[in-house]
C-alpha cells in the first residue's frame, strides 16, 4: 500500500469489525483510497443513496451468501434442486 498518510488501514481495521461474511472480507480487502476527487464523489452520492434507503426502509443486514460461483456460471446452465 502506498504512505499511509489518511491511516487507511485503520479505517479497514474498523470497518473489519463489522464484517459478517467472506464476500465482505473480500472486498474490503480489496479496498484502497481513490486515486482521484472526482471517483471519491461518485461513490459518496452512492453511500448517500444507500443511506436513505437504509433510513426509510428495514433492510436485513445480516450475512450474505456468497453467490459469485454462481455467476461464474455459463448462461443456460440448469441448477440441481
Amino acid at each position: 500500500m502506498r504512505n499511509d498518510l489518511l491511516e487507511f488501514s485503520s479505517v479497514k481495521g474498523y470497518i473489519q469489525t463489522h464484517i459478517v461474511s467472506d464476500v465482505g472480507m473480500t472486498a474490503l480487502e480489496a479496498l484502497a483510497p481513490f486515486d482521484a476527487w472526482a471517483e471519491a464523489e461518485s461513490r459518496w452520492e452512492l453511500l448517500r443513496d444507500m443511506m436513505r434507503i437504509v433510513r426509510t426502509q428495514r433492510i436485513p443486514l445480516a450475512a450474505i451468501p456468497d453467490i459469485r460461483p454462481l455467476l461464474a456460471l455459463r448462461e443456460g446452465v440448469a441448477l440441481a434442486g
